[in-house]
Parts: structure tokens; sequence; C-alpha cells
């Protein structure tokens, strides 16, 4: 059965972490959105909660527009410029194991679709994320996003040319993958379960090292969805926004 998009909530800095992959692109992101039907106030605090179906709505708006098909990778693999309580206390864990264990602990104070676990399987461990509901092109991009947001913090352990040897996507890629190194080496397996990355075991007990010193983001809002009434106070108060009240 298809989960409620309705009740799946994401943090505002995500949405802004596109529309400065845009930004440098030289797209006009704001205009997008606004042409998506979202304020611009919504932008204005990375850390407010916002439904994930209409970031979808966005990013599937921006690739028909303007082409952009890497725009998940770009904006996941982008240099950070804040931390967040969640970014800060992953890569401060002192081993590669230990962070991604605090992504699958943690990832619901940032993404309340985002269910990540760490499996073996055979000789290779797994980072899985488990599968999303939308319209594609969002799922694509999103997807695209994660891995390489998770790809980034694996190479604060192995090194920043490290790509894992297989990684599956959700997504189907009927008119091509798009070129990106960070889709060149890795077997690339499209319309797979859900999507996750292959890592070599040995790999997993490496320290984390040269975490960016980048300030704290500052969060005024609940750290952990835990309930429906919470859930129900960040869609008011994003709708307040909007000016749908």
């Amino acid at each position: 059965m298809k989960q409620g998009l309705e009740m799946n909530l994401l943090r505002v800095r995500y949405a802004r972490a596109f529309m400065l992959a845009m930004e440098k692109k030289g797209i006009d992101g704001k205009s997008i959105w606004k042409g998506a039907g979202l304020a611009e106030e919504i932008l204005q605090d990375p850390e407010a909660w916002m439904p994930l179906q209409d970031l979808f709505c966005f990013l599937d708006t921006t690739v028909r527009r303007t082409g952009y098909t890497t725009l998940g990778l770009d904006a996941g693999i982008a240099p950070r410029r804040q931390h967040s309580e969640f970014s800060l206390e992953t890569l401060l864990s002192p081993s590669l194991f230990e962070a991604l264990s605090s992504v699958c602990k943690r990832s619901g104070q940032e993404d309340t679709s985002a269910h990540f676990r760490l499996v073996r399987e055979g000789p290779l461990f797994w980072m899985r994320c488990e599968r999303m509901w939308g319209n594609e092109e969002g799922i694509r991009q999103v997807e695209f996003f994660r891995y390489a947001a998770l790809l980034e913090i694996v190479r604060f352990a192995t090194g920043d040319d490290w790509l894992p040897p297989q990684v599956d996507f959700q997504s189907s890629f009927s008119h091509g993958l798009p070129e990106s190194t960070l889709l060149t080496g890795p077997e690339i397996r499209s319309d797979m379960p859900n999507m996750q990355f292959a890592i070599p075991p040995l790999l997993l007990s490496r320290p984390i090292n040269g975490v960016p010193n980048v300030p704290l983001g500052e969060s005024r809002f609940t750290t952990q969805l835990s309930d429906f009434q919470r859930v129900l106070l960040e869609v008011v108060r994003y709708n307040v926004l909007s000016g749908k009240y």
C-alpha cells in the first residue's frame, strides 16, 4: 500500500540545497518555485518542515523546464555551508560504521520518509533506503540527492574519489543515465525495490576525517516528529506561510 505523502515532511534546508545547485547553474530557482505554486516565504527558515510532496512537485517542474537531470546529484554532493545538529553528530562519529549507523537511527529528524538501514548481504554491506512514493521525477532527484549526500559522508573516511562498486535505484532510466562522475564506475541497476549502494566491509572501520569547519545552524523547530499532533502542527505552520489559511 502506498504511504501517505501528505504526512511525510522534511526540512526546508533540503529544498534550499536544490535551489543552491540551480543557482550555480544560472537557473532562477525561485521563479520555478513560485511557478510550482509554492510560496517564497517557505524558504526563509532552513530548519522548518515542509511536505515531501511539494518538493517532488518542485523537482518535477524544474527538470521539465530546464532539463537539469543531475540536479539531485549536484545538490547532494555539494560542500556544506552549515552543519545541522544531525550532520554534525553524524560526522563526529569515530568510524564510518558509526556514522552510517547514526544516519539510520536519526534520519527521521530530517525527513520522515527517509528510513535507512545498513545491512550485510554476502561479502558486502549495503546502505539501503526504503521505497518512496510520488511522481517519477521527484523520486529520481531525491534518490540522487540521498545517494550523493551519503556518498559525501563515506568519502570523509575513504577519500574524495571513492565510488561504490554497485548502486541500485528505484527509478527507471528509460532515456539513459544522466552524465555524472558519481554514476561513472559503479554498476548501476534501475527499477529496483529501493535505493541502495554497496560498501566493502573493511571500509566501515575507517575513521571520519576532515569534517568541514562550518557553523552550526540554530533550530527553533522540533527535532523529531514523533506523533500525529507534532506533524499536524508543522503542516499548519507550513500552510500558514503558504497563504493557504
